[in-house]
């Protein structure tokens, strides 16, 4: 993800672009934090009969809790904002490499 995007999601989810530079970045599995998420949202997945895929993902340097909070909200908006009479929702997270960065 380009830095000015990531730094505009966090402010959009209530972090600021200050409080992400405050924090040190570290190494974070993304396949530990989905595991943790979909632990964590465990029972709207459920009950709304929610599908989660997660693909291969990589290790990045970033902030772990900032990454839990994207994660988490875009899981949470995929399994509550759908429509009623739609069928249940897939969500999937994958990864693929694009040169030096990961898509």
């Amino acid at each position: 993800m380009h830095w000015a995007r990531a730094q505009a999601l966090a402010t959009a989810l209530g972090g600021t672009q200050q409080a992400m530079l405050d924090v040190p970045a570290s190494t974070v599995t993304l396949g530990e934090v989905l595991e943790d998420v979909i632990a964590a949202l465990d029972v709207p997945i459920r009950e709304a009969g929610a599908l989660v895929e997660v693909g291969a993902l990589p290790t990045v340097r970033g902030d772990r809790d900032a990454l839990y909070r994207v994660f988490a909200n875009l899981i949470e908006n995929a399994v509550k904002y759908r429509k009623a009479d739609a069928t249940a929702p897939r969500v999937v997270v994958s990864a693929s490499r694009q040169g030096a960065q990961w898509r």
